[in-house]
């Protein structure tokens, strides 16, 4: 081989998909086959996107006397105008260069054009997505259109700015006459300013999902776009309900082939809803577990209990096909109802507590490891409480192989006991998080713990707590020692986060993408007490910046940023 020229295509696609794509773009220049695969490969169709702020569009000047005199295409443009009138001005053979995008546009991104340009849209046969941040402008275009008798059968995606969902609902009409392929609408935000749920109100046109709230005064836009709606079936709907569930039976009524449902309510549904499979529910009292019982295709719930007394009742619940359960309640003391919560769920695979006042009393977190013995995932978040986490960790024989995920919050107290019990019990964790505060051990001393003798520990996240009065008291020798501890031990991390001090050794960051090649990601959050504020600072470092720091690129290698 003489040259880069010799190689074959496919080792050069493998050569420029490693780089960050302003490089690939800025490496074209390479070789003339590099230029053609840029250009041609499906591998990199999102690398050939125009940008044009600003420009001058002369067939006769730079960049459109290259652009357009180029044997290659582009299928992505976006247009950026702050001035409209400075656009027009600047844009002379804007209708020529609208006709040679034409041939291979897929995708427009634009501020704002008049009907002279929007009407050629209508011939670029390719054309999939637009995103018109404008909206008035978007809807004077689709008027024009309309009293012309001219369609945009090609559209299937539209994205818009900020808009108000009633102004949205009172065009959804005219975007649908004109658009009749349209499978999607998307917004940055979609905001309604009545009293209701704040959401986003998107995508009303997508065959698999159709987003619904129960907001009060848009009863017009549901019946319409809801009720009303013949385009492709639905089959999964999102609703947002407060007290009646009137509605959503209407909905099952007029789309018979809906097949999933999720529901976010202050209602215990009923024995009419066996289609709901996601569950978000808020009540000031549940009286019992057994009111879910014909939900037999229940996959995952959010319970919300605000009453302080017997919050989940004194009967269990069989419900094999949950899997996921978040609970959050104010302060039960009753351990016949835990006993009844732990012997319902039997196959539950993710866990989430939440505590608003008082702490998770130790024997509950004990009976929930006992009885829900196929847990994946758990994670804790409690108010402050009087023992650490080696306390509340059941004694048993045998290890919970499944439990893959641990997440603890600040509340709970660790020590090193805590980190040893833990390795007893959950041998096969992949992933760990929590907070450092009030650990009485240098932080180089946990890490001897967790690393290397979790093996499969792929997701180490530390954090501090910005809300704490105890900040972290790591000093500089503390966090290099962890660093060449998890240089030497963290083989199989992929993601890293540690609290860390001041002064950041740079250096120290770099050896550990040297050393562990499988990590992608780094990240240290400092928190900094100065007089009554608090400074925040974040060092963070993935693996294609190493790889850019390493070739001795513009971009930096590491970057900081203030939160």
């Amino acid at each position: 081989m003489a040259s880069i020229h010799d190689l074959c295509d496919e080792l050069l696609e493998q050569i420029f998909e490693s780089l960050f794509f302003l490089e690939r773009i800025n490496c074209k220049s390479v070789c003339k086959r590099w230029l053609h695969l840029l250009m041609t490969s499906t591998k990199f169709q999102k690398d050939r996107h125009l940008y044009l702020k600003n420009c001058f569009i002369e067939s006769n000047r730079p960049p459109m006397s290259v652009i357009l005199n180029s044997k290659y295409t582009y299928e992505i443009v976006t247009i950026v105008n702050n001035n409209r009138e400075m656009f027009y001005n600047k844009f002379k053979d804007l209708k020529d260069f609208w006709k040679f995008l034409g041939q291979s546009l897929v995708e427009l991104n634009v501020e704002d054009i008049d009907y002279s340009c929007f009407e050629l849209l209508t011939e670029m046969d390719n054309l999939k997505k637009v995103k018109y941040r404008n909206f008035s402008s978007l809807i004077n275009n689709l008027e024009i259109m309309e009293r012309k008798g001219k369609k945009l059968n090609q559209i299937r995606v539209l994205q818009l700015g900020k808009i108000d969902l009633k102004i949205l609902g009172d065009n959804i009409e005219i975007i649908r006459k004109i658009m009749p392929s349209l499978q999607e609408i998307t917004s940055e935000l979609i905001f309604f300013n009545e009293q209701g749920t704040l959401h986003q109100y998107s995508p009303l046109f997508m065959s698999l999902n159709l987003f619904i709230a129960d907001i009060h005064g848009i009863n017009e836009i549901l019946k319409q776009d809801m009720l009303e709606y013949t385009g492709p079936n639905i089959k999964l709907l999102d609703f947002h309900a407060t007290e009646d569930l009137n509605l959503l039976k209407r909905a099952l009524e007029t789309h018979p082939k809906i097949s999933e449902i999720h529901l976010a309510c202050k209602i215990v549904p009923g024995g009419n809803f066996t289609k709901i499979t996601k569950l978000i529910i808020s009540l000031n009292k549940f009286e019992c577990l057994e009111q879910l019982t014909d939900l037999v295709n229940l996959k995952s719930m959010e319970l919300e209990c605000k009453y302080k007394g017997c919050s989940f009742g004194h009967s269990a619940l069989h419900l094999p096909s949950l899997k996921s359960l978040v609970i959050k309640w104010r302060e039960c003391k009753c351990q016949e109802c835990f006993h009844s919560l732990t012997d319902s769920f039997r196959n539950l695979k993710q866990l989430e507590l939440c505590h608003h006042q008082g702490n998770i009393d130790q024997w509950v977190i004990q009976l929930m490891l006992r009885n829900w013995k196929l847990l994946e995932k758990l994670k804790l978040a409690s108010m402050p409480c009087d023992y650490t986490l080696a306390d509340a960790l059941p004694y048993t024989e045998s290890p919970r192989p499944y439990l893959k995920h641990f997440h603890l919050g600040s509340a709970i107290q660790l020590n090193v006991d805590s980190f040893l019990k833990l390795l007893c019990i959950c041998p096969e964790l992949r992933s760990l998080s929590f907070v450092f505060e009030g650990i009485d051990v240098k932080l180089t001393q946990i890490l001897q713990i967790i690393l290397p003798q979790f093996k499969k520990l792929n997701f180490l996240h530390i954090y501090s707590n910005p809300n704490s009065t105890l900040l972290s008291t790591i000093d500089h020798q503390d966090f290099i020692s962890s660093i060449q501890h998890i240089t030497e031990h963290g083989k199989s991390l992929r993601a890293l986060t540690l609290p860390t001090v001041q002064d950041i050794n740079e250096d120290s960051i770099l050896d550990l993408f040297e050393h562990l090649e499988q990590i992608n990601q780094f990240e240290c959050i400092n928190i900094e007490q100065i007089g009554n504020k608090r400074n925040f600072r974040r060092v963070a470092m993935n693996r294609r910046q190493y790889n850019e720091f390493l070739l001795d690129l513009s971009l930096p290698g590491v970057y900081f940023s203030k939160k």
